[in-house]
């Protein structure tokens, strides 16, 4: 159903995701409109209830289906979705959203995207960000790399693919969420694809939301038994992180996974298949 029907499936996932059914117009009336964060981005119906219901990001077959099997349509969905997520955002809370630069090089040009730190974190850390936004951008950062690890023996093939990747977000996109997918691409495939992320290092905001993270990021013993301590003292579980790091299948595993990364492969018509 996913192969065939990809486009409808996301169409049918964003109306319930960011229209209002009975239960919310109902409640905003009796209530008001509230502090609810996801609210604030836009999200309604099942996209403001998302978190409830999808406590492991491992377990939600739908996002991971869309993203592993059709993920050029899936790519181009959600950067349409998150902009127009962000720019509600943005015009809700303003004080919290503010303008970068970042510059590009090679084209002489230079472009303006919205962000923040939050934004930073999103699919790295729960709770930055509705987990809505963030399990989208955890799939498809993990999808990605694994398609890419599935082109690795074709070195073309492999530029390619994460050439349109880059392409796609960094010309579509409106803010940082999804350039996060960029800088993890780069991360992962440090020789092979060197200076992928340059254009992130433009911007002194991307820095030092970048410095924010990676400090956040780095568990020391230290900073892990104060943890410790702080959760024994408030009766807090030792709960599993939710964005963990997905394992990366073998070769031959993946290919059955990602039949448009094997239709790639047997087909010299890259621009075709993608």
């Amino acid at each position: 159903m996913v192969d065939g029907l990809c486009a409808e499936l996301f169409k049918i996932a964003e109306t319930i995701w960011i229209e209002e059914n009975k239960r919310d117009i109902i409640s905003r009336q009796l209530y008001g409109d509230g502090i609810s964060r996801d609210f604030q981005w836009g999200l309604r119906g099942e996209g403001k209830d998302y978190h409830y219901k999808h406590q492991n990001v491992n377990n939600e077959i739908f996002l991971r289906l869309i993203y592993q099997r059709k993920f050029k349509d899936a790519l181009i969905r959600t950067i349409t979705l998150i902009n127009k997520l962000v720019s509600i955002y943005s015009a809700e809370d303003s004080n919290r959203v503010e303008e970068i630069v970042l510059f590009d090089s090679a084209h002489k040009s230079e472009k303006k995207y919205l962000g923040s730190v939050e934004m930073w974190f999103s699919g790295r850390e729960e709770n930055m960000i509705p987990t809505l936004i963030g399990d989208m951008v955890y799939w498809l950062r993990e999808s990605a790399i694994q398609i890419l690890h599935v082109c690795e023996e074709d070195s073309e093939l492999f530029n390619h693919f994460a050439t349109y990747i880059k392409e796609q977000i960094m010309e579509k996109s409106t803010n940082v969420i999804l350039l996060t997918v960029i800088e993890d691409i780069a991360f992962e495939f440090k020789s092979s694809l060197p200076a992928y992320a340059i254009e992130l290092a433009s911007s002194l905001e991307v820095i030092s939301w970048d410095i924010q993270w990676q400090v956040h990021r780095i568990m020391t013993p230290e900073k892990k038994l104060l943890l410790d301590q702080i959760k024994l003292a408030v009766g807090i579980p030792d709960l599993m992180l939710m964005y963990g790091k997905v394992t990366h299948m073998n070769l031959i595993d993946s290919r059955l996974l990602f039949p448009e990364a094997q239709d790639i492969i047997t087909c010299p018509a890259f621009c075709i298949c993608l």
